[in-house]
């Protein structure tokens, strides 16, 4: 654990294992701006030039609707760094978008490999966002933490979005099969489509075991979400495979109609989205949902039978 200057970002923490390392900003965020092998890529989209990019044309028609905050946030846009932050969902405009440009506040447990990244409260939620972050046996694990500052109950689930470096492919688990039957006779599978989502998108691959979603440069937007009761997702680069597990909670209510984990592409990345129950927060309270990441070298087949053979093995090695 190391503070470092990184690319453009200025101040960040480095984590590091035997094998691989977390990059994370400290003048801006909570955001882990890099994930990889030490010495590789960094499996993570970066926007350094976001930073230059100010007065976008869809913000600037958002300020001009809500003038109230405007004023909260001075006029600074939210931006697109890539990497890996924290939001609360269900996604609305401008709730959703407060700015994470300012500095955070970082506490380190050097013992045990553990820093904590705490923003300043939305003044337009009056919710704190944190991540605490740990790297153990190569894989790091993220605890997502919002606490709710207000004088009142909130309803909101916690959000976490990752923006992968294009060229990828999204590899996420249907439920397992099973034939028609007295013990079949109920849905199991729960998917949601974005207006501007089309089934025919040949990026898409909706197969029997697997859907899998192809990040293409020059790609059309779209997204689609899924109850993802298996628990894990993975993301393939070149040789390097990522792979997450996330919760599931068989009786929690999820957002946008029941979605524990979202997928998003445009142009140029991809988001892995995955999220906790929406929770009534009561006063001071803090809700928390947790990722753990392992990256492997693994040249993934497109089959399903090569996936299965692939990742099968690999999740055993995780630590839920």
């Amino acid at each position: 654990m190391e503070t470092i200057q990184y690319g453009s970002w200025g101040r960040c923490l480095r984590l590091a294992g035997d094998s691989v390392e977390a990059i994370v900003t400290l003048d801006r965020g909570p955001r882990i701006i890099r994930f990889g092998f030490v010495g590789g890529q960094n499996i993570l989209q970066e926007y350094p030039e976001y930073e230059k990019k100010r007065g976008n044309p869809d913000w600037l028609e958002m300020l001009q609707r809500c003038p109230d905050f405007a004023k909260l946030v001075g006029n600074d846009e939210w931006l697109n760094f890539g990497g890996h932050r924290l939001w609360h969902a269900p996604e609305e405009m401008p709730r959703t978008y407060w700015p994470d440009n300012s500095p955070v506040e970082l506490s380190c447990d050097e013992k045990n490999g553990a820093c904590l990244l705490s923003q300043e409260m939305e003044l337009s939620t009056g919710i704190l966002k944190e991540m605490l972050l740990q790297i153990k046996n190569d894989q790091l694990t993220i605890t997502h933490r919002l606490t709710n500052k207000n004088l009142w109950v909130v309803e909101l689930a916690p959000w976490a979005i990752s923006v992968m470096r294009g060229g990828g492919r999204l590899i996420v688990p249907q439920e397992p099969f099973k034939k028609h039957g007295a013990d079949a006779l109920l849905p199991v599978r729960t998917l949601a489509l974005w207006s501007y989502t089309q089934m025919s998108d040949p990026r898409f691959s909706w197969g029997n075991r697997f859907i899998q979603l192809k990040q293409e440069a020059g790609g059309a937007k779209t997204k689609f979400g899924v109850l993802n009761r298996q628990g894990w997702c993975a993301y393939a680069l070149g040789d390097d495979l990522l792979v997450k597990r996330h919760p599931f909670e068989e009786n929690a209510t999820y957002p946008d109609q029941g979605c524990n984990f979202e997928a998003f592409t445009n142009a140029t990345m991809l988001e892995i989205e995955t999220m906790g129950s929406l929770t009534r927060i009561a006063p001071s309270a803090a809700v928390e949902h947790t990722e753990t990441w392992a990256l492997f070298k693994e040249k993934l087949g497109e089959s399903e039978d090569a996936i299965a053979a692939c990742i099968t093995p690999l999740l055993e090695k995780i630590q839920p």
